[in-house]
């Protein structure tokens, strides 16, 4: 099955990007367009449905848990930027800079934070914390280490 899928979705490639190359004169551009219109098809839709109905998993269930649960802090954090862009005029290099500089990893911290406790399921949290507590053992150790050649000097 899949097989014969990317061989339809090939030869709709070929024909959009005729129509979009060639009749709607967009050249280069119509081709690209058709190539992301086959590809998304291809790796939005086709797999994770075939995958999921060979693996006898919910499509619903996986489409909440690997798009919708990780989107969910990255809507909120764009919509809180966007309305901050609103605010402030960044036409100015003095506030462009500023925007920069303590916004952009504001954001980003902030939305690393919600995706924790929106997005990850709890074995994703301890790996977390296991991986955490390795290196707060390696940092002591090497406090350790360094303490004790100060110690011999």
């Amino acid at each position: 099955v899949p097989s014969r899928v990317i061989f339809t979705a090939a030869l709709i490639n070929i024909a959009l990007s005729a129509f979009f190359g060639l009749s709607c004169h967009w050249g280069l551009a119509g081709v690209a367009i058709s190539y992301i219109i086959c590809s998304l098809f291809m790796v939005g839709i086709f797999s994770p449905y075939y995958a999921c109905k060979v693996a006898e998993l919910s499509l619903r269930k996986y489409w909440v848990e690997s798009l919708i649960k990780p989107s969910f802090p990255a809507l909120i954090f764009v919509g809180i930027d966007l309305i901050l862009v609103t605010f402030i005029d960044l036409n100015s290099k003095a506030n462009l800079s500023l925007w920069i500089a303590i916004m952009i990893p504001i954001s980003i911290g902030l939305y690393y934070i919600c995706a924790y406790f929106f997005s990850l399921n709890l074995t994703e949290k301890n790996l977390i914390k296991d991986i955490r507590a390795l290196f707060l053992i390696k940092n002591r150790k090497s406090e350790g280490a360094s303490a004790s050649h100060e110690l011999i000097q």
